[in-house]
């Protein structure tokens, strides 16, 4: 009796099998339902913590949510099973037909033969034609034959059932289906329901043929709303594209419930997903209003500023757009195409900042505010989106740069920081649309650029610094250039045409403009200069050119649009301040490719430069610049209007405040070389060369001898020290006389004998000559300096001019003139020693260079 028990619950447990197929398989834990009916409020975070806060569920519930999305596509993709019945064998499915479904086979080919009702006239259509052919030929009297027929019939019915639609409300035999059939027949979706809801209808159809052994188990829209959700996260979770896609394709279930919220938003929240995924922009902004208006509009609040509990638990719709069309579309895809999308954003920021709880929420809520601010305003581009969240975000981030430099912090968060930035702005000047927006990217851009010249040296590597100053024309500085004239050319009227705010913000956005190329063309010679090895000659051509280039640019915008009296608005008064130090810098550089080839033209043009610096915007370093270039004044204003430039330098504001001796203008120094430098223009101690310098000594030395008489003839006090620094200078200038001498000989025979090839043993004999008298000057060079630092560290010391008059300056002046002597007589020596070894080297034919130094390259630099 026992082991009957046994054999019967066997059985019945055999015969439930069937019907719960996927019971075996691990069934979704329901703990899920509840975290996914939530878990839009995670899905604006970022993947780290959405996978953080993933696992602590998983290790709650004890289900990972790949085995909870596995186990619901179990259920989806068979939404047919068993009762239990017998089928005739194991090739037999409830999502198929086989030989044990036919409960009487001859009837059913009889009526597919008859065709006298509209679904077996259906089924028969859609037989293959031979098929139909076999149907028709089959011999019902026949058992053989028939049982091949019916094989037949199961393989088509299979197929058919799959590919096609059985149910339409609006046939005869559809509306007598009963209720059950038709409540599943309306619920269907899916592929695999349209095939278990078009076997229902057949087997209504022929309740005596067919058997109705399967059953159609059809999800809730709920369980797939979950499913969706499920596969959506774990997409943000993993980055596996094929969570997206089945999310979408399983999204269509619930497609007539979009007026619920929820449904909405697991509707259009995958398909944005995807259309960021596949860069379509049309599509993500039409799920995006989709959203805004469906989802996050729809559960605001009824009355403004009383914003319900329950309504503050659906605050993350709203996050999630954000981070959608922000963070998502813009910053991580740079998906362009999305301007339209502005007024979304710009509601978004309106929300009530006591809707955001969290440091994340916080986060995309004043990102949404910043945005705002670029959407209109002098900064905005006529609320193009992308243009303002990349302009805000590169703001941000130059922002963070600029902290970290401050606090002297380097390495390669600093760096990343820089490009960061740097990708932002270019986007910007990308995305932007108008003359404002240009101004303003374009500005941004290049103040970057000016960043990284001054201020990352030691942080950017070598390669990409020498970028920021190579090629301007190509790339930032030449479309700032361009942006400036097209908006100079409008000053007087239709700067409304370029599209900006109003003509405060025009005026702004040019002196922005201008400022920005001003920084870049200083930095960028300072760049090459500093760049410059002044004793390699091949070095001071290959940055003077670059250099000089950028200081040009700058004079040629200074002097096109810049009026003398500074009245035009659109012109910074730092532009005048900038001018001056773009000549003294173009100054210095002429003075540099001077001391390569003497060609004096470049020293006129130096001194030249330094006086239209004065000129325009004079300051402490000019002048004591201009001082020490005087020495060698050869331009022509100077030579012909001594007193013209003398009026115009000490008419000057700041030169009279230094001559005044105030020492917030100029130190004393500054105001020694100025006085001195008049007083040269004055006595026309100027010359064609270098040899002025031996009359400003000789001038010095009267200066001296008229100061130092005894006191019986008015003069000061006699000082012995003074007396011996005459001696010392008399000997110093007659020697310097004798070594002009002698290098002007050597200077002729070097060049007969480089030209005419004669006098080259005369060469020999001048050249030794020369050598041991600059040995001389040296010494009485190193004599004279010592005795006047001396006697001026004494007058120092004693704070008081025992001599009495401006000795003090005069001696100061003196030192100062001894040393240039002594370089410029060396330089002459110097000169001619690498001659005659030039011309040595061009009679050996062997010798490796004999080819360059026969073409005249070196010498005609010398």
């Amino acid at each position: 009796m026992r082991g009957i028990r046994i054999l019967l619950l066997v059985a019945m447990i055999a015969c439930l099998i069937p019907f719960f197929a996927y019971a075996a398989d691990t069934a979704p834990a329901p703990e899920w339902d509840q975290v996914l009916d939530q878990i839009y409020s995670h899905t604006w975070r970022g993947r780290a913590e959405l996978s953080e806060q993933l696992n602590k569920q998983e290790s709650r519930i004890r289900q990972t949510l790949p085995d909870y999305i596995a186990a619901w596509d179990r259920r989806t993709a068979t939404p047919a099973v068993y009762l239990g019945m017998d089928t005739g064998g194991a090739a037999c499915g409830p999502l198929r037909y086989c030989a044990g479904d036919f409960l009487d086979a001859r009837g059913f080919i009889l009526k597919l033969q008859e065709k006298k009702n509209q679904l077996a006239r259906s089924l028969f259509d859609k037989l293959s034609p031979d098929a139909r052919k076999t149907v028709m030929e089959t011999d019902l009297a026949g058992q053989g034959q028939s049982a091949k027929t019916v094989q037949i019939l199961a393989d088509e019915m299979t197929r058919i059932v799959r590919e096609d639609t059985f149910y339409s409300s609006g046939t005869r035999e559809n509306r007598n289906l009963s209720p059950a059939a038709t409540a599943v027949a309306q619920d269907s979706k899916s592929a695999m329901n349209r095939i278990c809801i078009n076997k229902t209808i057949i087997a209504e159809a022929f309740p005596a043929e067919l058997a109705r052994n399967f059953k159609c188990v059809l999800q809730k829209d709920e369980s797939y709303r979950r499913l969706v959700a499920a596969k959506t996260v774990q997409f943000l979770r993993t980055g596996d594209r094929r969570y997206l896609d089945e999310a979408v394709g399983e999204s269509d279930v619930f497609a007539n419930k979009l007026i619920y919220t929820d449904f909405a938003f697991w509707y259009y929240y995958p398909r944005a997903l995807a259309d960021i995924e596949n860069n379509n922009s049309s599509a993500f902004t039409v799920a995006a209003y989709k959203l805004l208006n469906d989802v996050v509009l729809w559960e605001e609040p009824l009355e403004a500023g009383k914003t319900s509990p329950a309504e503050m638990e659906r605050r993350h719709y709203a996050w999630n757009l954000a981070d959608l069309v922000l963070t998502r579309a813009i910053l991580e895809k740079k998906m362009g195409g999305l301007e339209v999308l502005g007024p979304a954003v710009w509601i978004l920021g309106s929300r009530s900042k006591e809707q955001a709880i969290g440091e994340q929420e916080k986060r995309l809520l004043r990102f949404s505010i910043d945005v705002r601010k670029y959407l209109s305003g002098p900064e905005s581009d006529n609320y193009r989106l992308n243009y303002a969240v990349a302009l805000c975000e590169g703001n941000r981030l130059y922002a963070l740069l600029m902290q970290a430099l401050e606090a002297k912090q380097s390495g390669e968060p600093v760096r990343i920081l820089f490009e960061e930035s740097r990708e932002y702005f270019q986007l910007t000047n990308e995305w932007a649309g108008t003359w404002q927006g240009k101004a303003t990217a374009v500005t941004a851009n290049l103040e970057l650029v000016n960043a990284g010249l001054a201020k990352m040296k030691e942080i950017l590597p070598q390669p990409e610094l020498a970028s920021l100053a190579g090629a301007p024309d190509k790339d930032t500085l030449g479309m700032a250039l361009a942006l400036y004239r097209g908006m100079a050319e409008r000053e007087s009227g239709g700067w409304e045409q370029l599209r900006f705010v109003d003509r405060k913000v025009y005026i702004d956005s040019a002196q922005n403009l201008w400022n920005a190329v001003r920084r870049n063309s200083l930095l960028v010679a300072d760049y090459h200069l500093e760049r410059m090895d002044r004793d390699d000659f091949q070095s001071v051509m290959d940055n003077s050119m670059p250099a000089e280039k950028s200081l040009q640019r700058y004079v040629s915008l200074f002097k096109t649009y810049a009026a003398a009296d500074g009245t035009r608005e659109m012109i910074p008064d730092s532009a005048y301040f900038a001018y001056a130090e773009a000549l003294k810098r173009l100054s210095r550089l002429e003075l540099n490719i001077y001391s390569f080839n003497s060609n004096m033209q470049l020293h006129t043009q130096s001194v030249d430069f330094l006086l239209d610096a004065i000129a325009v915007y004079p300051y402490d370093e000019s002048l004591s610049d201009y001082a020490a270039l005087s020495r060698n004044i050869n331009t022509g204003s100077v030579m012909t209007y001594p007193d013209a430039v003398v009026r115009s330098v000490v008419s000057n504001r700041v030169v009279a405040k230094c001559l005044q001796g105030n020492k917030s203008y100029c130190d004393a120094t500054t105001r020694q070389a100025l006085e001195w430098h008049i007083r040269k223009v004055r006595n026309k101690l100027y010359s064609s060369n270098n040899a002025n310098v031996l009359d400003d000594m000789k001038l010095l030395a009267s200066d001296l001898r008229n100061g130092t008489q005894p006191s019986g003839k008015g003069k000061s006090l006699q000082d012995s020290q003074l007396q011996s620094i005459l001696g010392s200078l008399g000997r110093y200038i007659a020697q310097c006389e004798e070594l002009s001498v002698l290098s002007a000989s050597a200077e002729e025979q070097c060049r007969k004998c480089s030209a005419e090839g004669a006098g080259c043993n005369d060469l020999e004999t001048a050249t030794a000559r020369l050598l041991p008298s600059q040995g001389k000057l040296e010494r009485q060079k190193d004599e004279l300096v010592a005795a006047c630092n001396k006697w001026v560290g004494r007058q120092d010391a004693e704070a008081t001019n025992v001599a009495g008059g401006k000795e003090l300056e005069t001696v100061r002046n003196l030192s100062s003139l001894v040393v240039d002597e002594y370089v410029s007589q060396s330089d002459r020596v110097v000169k001619v020693v690498v001659r005659k070894k030039l011309n040595e080297l061009s009679q050996a034919d062997n010798h490796p260079m004999h080819k360059i130094i026969r073409s005249g390259y070196y010498a005609s630099k010398l």
